[in-house]
């Protein structure tokens, strides 16, 4: 809730619901943005509650706000879920806390404008379940069952997003096209980075066979020619088993691009022919 892992229930805060970042890998739960109906071309922009816009000045994009299109989100702490009610505006919300049911939470689509920026859409719960739970953490989830995703080119996605925390001594073990890189945090140093940082930072190590490149704030790792080549994730830096570069940025050990033999995962047991992207659809 509200982008973070901390969102503590108080008497009176409010909570705000992100928006939704579903690929690649395991993504990012919150608001998405789908097809509004209208027969227009879904262009990148600011989606609107109602299709066509909202009002005579949203730029129309073809999208609209959506919650849960395809699944119930989960609105839920420690102690148990909430049921969850969808308005379109925070003008819909009910007026006082002291109105909103034990157990019940409302979300609007719409993305709130205040203080000189979007704060996604809010999530009010009731003022019972405030003083029975202050102090928890409030979460928000979309439970997808992604079926197993497969690609025909070599390139892999870190499973985590941007920003990234290092702390300056991570090694990550790269095979591109059979040759070996070792990837060092060092030359970063502790601190917390981009993808576009750290993307470029790979990049200049594997440049002769591959490239890496900041997609959507995850890391992707690609051979020069993504349709002929092949990339992994390496186990053994320096014949030392070391995980930690793999672990900071979200990249599976072992998990193996390549044309038209896709996303192997190389543990005993399974073939070669095995081509599903592991970090997605069974585990």
């Amino acid at each position: 809730m509200d982008g973070s892992g901390d969102a503590p229930i108080t008497p009176s805060n409010s909570f705000y619901v992100q928006d939704s970042n579903t690929v690649p890998g395991l993504g990012v739960s919150g608001i998405e943005q789908t097809y509004d109906g209208t027969g227009a071309v879904p262009v990148s922009g600011v989606a609107s509650v109602r299709p066509g816009g909202d009002d005579p000045t949203d730029p129309y994009t073809g999208l609209i706000r959506s919650v849960g299109s395809l699944i119930t989100p989960l609105v839920f702490t420690k102690n148990g879920s909430f049921e969850v009610v969808v308005v379109d505006r925070e003008s819909d919300l009910p007026t006082r806390k002291y109105d909103i049911e034990k157990g019940k939470a409302y979300l609007t689509k719409e993305n709130v404008f205040s203080g000189g920026s979007f704060l996604g859409s809010r999530l009010e719960i009731g003022q019972t379940d405030r003083q029975e739970q202050v102090g928890e953490n409030l979460y928000y989830l979309q439970p997808y069952l992604t079926p197993a995703l497969r690609s025909e080119k070599a390139t892999i996605y870190s499973r985590l997003r941007g920003p990234f925390t290092l702390v300056g001594t991570e090694k990550l073990l790269l095979d591109v096209n059979g040759i070996d890189f070792t990837w060092d945090a060092a030359v970063l140093g502790a601190g917390v980075y981009t993808a576009e940082e750290i993307a470029s930072s790979i990049d200049t190590l594997i440049s002769a066979l591959g490239r890496a490149y900041a997609f959507h704030d995850h890391i992707a790792i690609e051979a020069q020619n993504p349709n002929s080549g092949v990339v992994e994730i390496g186990l053994t830096p320096g014949g030392v088993v070391d995980l930690s570069g793999a672990a900071a940025l979200g990249l599976l050990p072992g998990l193996e691009g390549r044309f038209f033999e896709s996303f192997d995962l190389l543990v005993g047991g399974f073939g070669s022919d095995l081509r599903a992207w592991p970090q997605c659809g069974w585990k």
